[in-house]
């Protein structure tokens, strides 16, 4: 039917054709637009509402981040004490080191005397002097010294085991730790 139509009113029906195809496809495609634009709406604005929260609670991180350096800091420095503590010479009273020599002593040891000397100070040694019945008394006593926690040494001379019975002793007593006199 269309080549009833003479050629310039030909061109015209194809141009009017064309026109109302592309008008109707821009139609529905604007259509289609508009109804994704509506679909993401409700998504666009949870997103901005989680956005702002978000923001939000960033705020306060960032504002409570400086409190958290200060208790850090605060905890290193508590930390530093903790370890000067754990480290300090734990020290010992000159009367408890006397009253734990005389708890060892035996019935075949008389003590008649302690002398100490100083480093500085800290407790160097302790001398003491006695009388000993027999040489296994006498080296179950310094056996007892050594065996105590809280001495490192006993040095026996061995010119103190010349005789058998009734034998006058000095023995050098190191401490393990620093000891310091009864106030």
């Amino acid at each position: 039917m269309i080549n009833l139509i003479p050629p310039d009113a030909q061109k015209q029906v194809q141009r009017e054709y064309w026109i109302r195809v592309v008008s109707v496809w821009l139609f529905l495609l604007g259509i289609a637009f508009l109804l994704v634009a509506l679909f993401y709406v409700p998504t666009y604005l949870l997103l901005q509402l989680q956005l702002t929260g978000y923001a939000a609670e960033y705020a306060d991180v960032t504002s409570q981040t400086g409190e958290f350096k200060d208790a850090e800091v605060a905890i290193k420095h508590a930390n530093e004490i903790a370890i000067l503590l754990t480290n300090e010479k734990k020290e010992v009273l000159f009367s408890t080191i006397i009253s734990e020599i005389e708890k060892i002593t035996t019935e075949g040891i008389t003590i008649n005397s302690f002398a100490l000397s100083r480093k500085g100070v800290d407790l160097n040694t302790i001398a003491v002097t006695g009388i000993a019945k027999t040489r296994a008394n006498l080296s179950n006593f310094q056996s007892a010294i050594e065996n105590n926690i809280l001495f490192k040494s006993a040095s026996l001379p061995l010119s103190n085991l010349t005789k058998d019975k009734d034998i006058p002793f000095s023995i050098t007593i190191t401490p393990k730790s620093s000891v310091k006199e009864s106030s």
